[in-house]
């Protein structure tokens, strides 16, 4: 495939609408998967990728993120105009920053997933499900 620009989005809150997201998901992106269709669509030009975090332990589940997503630029937009009439928060982050962080409070170790969003640079950090002090 050709150079395309990347571009990784994240939803993130509480009790997000889990299955709207995924019915937007389903109907948007994953026609245009690098799984599921292996030829790109014509007239695409933007990698996407997609990730999800749902701060409520009970409904967080980690979907979507290994996915790449090739659309176009109409198509992103839809995407994200539906995205964006739903719960949460809709940010921008740089593809090439997600990682671990882990922070010990009062002797206790707890672990964090971090992204950096493209406006401001500023770190975004969530409590994660990896580390045992986490549920505590």
């Amino acid at each position: 495939m050709n150079e395309h620009e990347e571009v990784f989005i994240l939803s993130y809150g509480c009790d997000l609408d889990h299955s709207n997201i995924d019915y937007l998901v389903k109907e948007r992106l994953l026609p245009f998967s690098h799984w599921t269709n292996k030829k790109g669509p014509k007239e695409t030009d933007i990698c996407v990728r997609y990730e999800v975090f749902d701060i409520n332990p009970k409904k967080h589940k980690q979907l979507y993120y290994g996915h790449k997503f090739y659309i176009n630029k109409m198509r992103l937009e839809a995407f994200m105009y539906s995205l964006s009439k739903l719960k949460g928060n809709l940010v921008y982050v740089h593809p090439k920053v997600r990682g671990h962080v882990n922070v010990y409070i009062d002797d206790l170790e707890y672990t964090g997933r971090v992204y950096q969003t493209l406006v401001n640079d500023q770190k975004l950090i969530f409590i994660d499900e990896e580390s045992e002090n986490n549920f505590t």
